[in-house]
């Protein structure tokens, strides 16, 4: 299960599930996204937005929604590209395994 998280979780054999012979669309392969990294916009994006919110500098509040909504719109589209990946590949390991 642990192998369809992501590309960079190899298998046994130094492989990842991609490089097995997947069938998945080229723009799923261009894109590693991890969820990490939108943590890690929205974090900073939290702060300032609290920072401008106590000072009651509304532009300051602004620009935290702003950072936070980006870390969070790429956390969701990190997760949709893997779950696309994951669905591909399932559907090339039951492929090839009927035939």
């Amino acid at each position: 299960m642990l192998a369809y998280v992501s590309d960079a979780v190899e298998t046994k054999d130094g492989a990842t599930r991609t490089q097995r012979g997947a069938k998945v669309p080229w723009l799923l392969r261009r894109f590693n996204l991890d969820p990490a990294t939108g943590f890690g916009i929205f974090v900073p994006g939290l702060f300032v937005m609290a920072f401008g919110g106590a000072m009651t500098w509304h532009w300051i509040f602004n620009i935290g929604s702003a950072i936070m909504l980006t870390g969070m719109t790429y956390v969701v589209v990190a997760v949709m590209f893997t779950a696309l990946k994951q669905r591909f590949e399932r559907k090339s390991d039951v492929t090839s395994a009927a035939g």
